[in-house]
């Protein structure tokens, strides 16, 4: 298949020729109205936001550090970039792997683009003494219940890290606060800069 250091084969026996075989799972019946009534849910809770500016390694960007609410009460923490020139037209919220982010990456901008890059809760800005840090307990933790399951927050912190940057952004002005006239949310695999392993989205 592919050399590798794992003590266990990776592959489980697949080849890409056999991977490309296997046919998606059914989903729950009600996998879309769960995921509905949890953005809706989500929508009606308060930021409750606070920023604070700090030091930017780049010369072209401001650099702040957010923090705000998501469902179920976990508190969030986000990088957020924006130009020093205040022409912002597309706004980016970016994720990340299973072992978190430890900086944003100035190296992902469009031209003209503001961006957020929130920690998934327990990672880094999210850390928490009731969450764990370290992928292989993050990625189990509550999964005992769709409900509790940790990958909830996780979605829902990524819905409201883009509730932020419309509002922070969106209301055209003509110094270094200007709008997002566009929206995108992207997921970077672990190993662009910043981020620890390439395990894939939290």
């Amino acid at each position: 298949m592919f050399d590798h250091e794992f003590p266990f084969d990776p592959t489980y026996s697949y080849d890409k020729a056999a991977l490309l075989k296997v046919s998606l799972p059914e989903a729950p019946d009600d996998f879309a109205p769960f995921w509905r009534d949890t953005f809706n849910a989500n929508a009606n809770v308060s930021l409750n936001t606070v920023v604070t500016p700090v030091d930017s390694p780049n010369a072209a960007y401001n650099l702040s550090i957010a923090e705000f609410d998501t469902l179920a009460g976990y508190r969030v923490g986000a990088w957020v970039v924006y130009p020093k020139s205040g022409d912002v037209e597309i706004g980016f919220v970016t994720s990340h792997g299973f072992s978190g982010r430890t900086a944003p990456d100035f190296g992902l901008l469009a031209d003209k683009a503001a961006a957020i890059y929130p920690s998934a809760p327990g990672f880094n800005l999210s850390a928490s003494r009731d969450l764990p840090n370290e992928k292989m307990a993050h990625v189990v933790h509550g999964i005992s219940s769709r409900e509790t399951y940790l990958i909830r927050p996780c979605v829902t912190s990524i819905w409201s890290a883009a509730t932020l940057l419309l509002e922070l952004f969106r209301t055209r002005r003509t110094d270094s606060s200007s709008p997002a006239a566009a929206l995108v949310a992207v997921w970077v695999p672990s190993h662009s800069p910043g981020t620890t392993d390439s395990h894939g989205p939290t």
